[in-house]
């Protein structure tokens, strides 16, 4: 057993020191003796961690945890490789949690519960829900310059208690970045404020014929309105058209039905936003995937909550309140 559990101690140890290498665990900043030189060493003396930063100066020698400053001190009873394969899967946008414990357990031999592995999921969805918002805040989803083309387009989520919550979404043909909120309605009042809030006037916007975008048509609303009546089977072609707003509605809403059954209703763009995040990224490696991650976390963890106050939804005074955590996620498919 004693020989189990040093060999457990150094893997630990040899994994800990390979991510200090790559700056993924980013270790404490500096010593109490103003100290920088820090060494990972194993440490009988905690339970739930096999090693610990020590410091470098003989005279001071103190202790930090291993997953200090870090996303592994959000999960202290699991190995940090484990994390890290969890993490993995997360991320990888073609893979839902069902057959994720099916491979976790089958090919990386971590033993892990469904329960668990929601919790851990929950963890990573609120963390990209809070990047999110702060992103949206910062950013805008195009560039400077005028007579930009933008992809207007709306599409409808159903809700387990049967409430249409419509996703209402624009794209930049330009740079591919988009917005994407929610709302219970989908009229001109609801749609302006929308458009105004992630495109400058002055650029040509792209939608369908729906009655809800011809206020884009009056001279006093400060944009070129390009339309396309769908069922007439007119729908444009290249940067003319609303495919790629389309194409990403249907990335998102494939992730979440194919995912969870069971989603509270303020929580459901919890869920958009961690199949948004998903769809950002997905040409990344994995490598980059993790790190990107990992300033992630050290970014919301740097801030207050209430840096968090924006809502994702323009007019969510009928939303119900659902307070029914437990079962959030209790139900997913093959």
């Amino acid at each position: 057993m004693q020989a189990i559990r040093h060999n457990e101690q150094e893997n630990e140890k040899e994994y800990a020191n390979y991510l200090y290498i790559k700056k993924i665990l980013p270790g404490p900043q500096t010593c109490s003796c103003n100290s920088f030189n820090f060494t990972i060493q194993i440490d009988n003396s905690n339970k739930t961690s096999k090693c610990c930063f020590r410091c470098n100066n003989y005279l001071c020698r103190k202790k930090y945890p291993i997953r200090i400053n870090s996303l592994y001190q959000e999960f202290p009873f699991f190995k940090l490789k484990d994390i890290t394969e969890i993490l993995k899967c997360f991320l990888c946008l073609e893979l839902n949690a069902e057959k994720a414990l099916k491979f976790l357990n089958n090919e990386k031999y971590i033993n892990i519960s469904k329960r668990s592995l929601l919790k851990i999921y929950r963890v990573f969805r609120n963390i990209i829900y809070k990047y999110m918002h702060l992103v949206y805040e910062t950013e805008d989803i195009g560039d400077a310059n005028k007579n930009e083309f933008y992809s207007a387009d709306e599409s409808l989520i159903t809700h387990h208690s049967n409430k249409q919550i419509w996703l209402l979404g624009v794209i930049s043909d330009t740079n591919k970045n988009f917005g994407v909120v929610g709302s219970f309605n989908r009229d001109s009042l609801t749609l302006s404020r929308f458009i105004k809030k992630f495109v400058r006037t002055g650029n040509q916007i792209v939608t369908d014929s729906w009655g809800g975008y011809n206020w884009l048509d009056s001279a006093d609303s400060g944009y070129e309105h390009i339309k396309y009546n769908h069922g007439l089977g007119m729908f444009g072609s290249g940067l003319q058209s609303t495919s790629h707003m389309e194409a990403i509605w249907n990335i998102i809403k494939s992730k979440i039905k194919n995912t969870y059954y069971h989603i509270p209703g303020k929580k459901i763009f919890r869920y958009v936003r961690e199949a948004e995040y998903k769809y950002i990224i997905r040409n990344k490696n994995f490598e980059d995937k993790l790190y990107d991650f990992f300033e992630v976390y050290a970014l919301i963890n740097s801030l207050s909550d209430e840096e968090f106050k924006k809502e994702d939804f323009l007019n969510d005074s009928d939303l119900d309140s659902d307070n029914d955590e437990e079962n959030e996620d209790s139900i997913e498919s093959d």
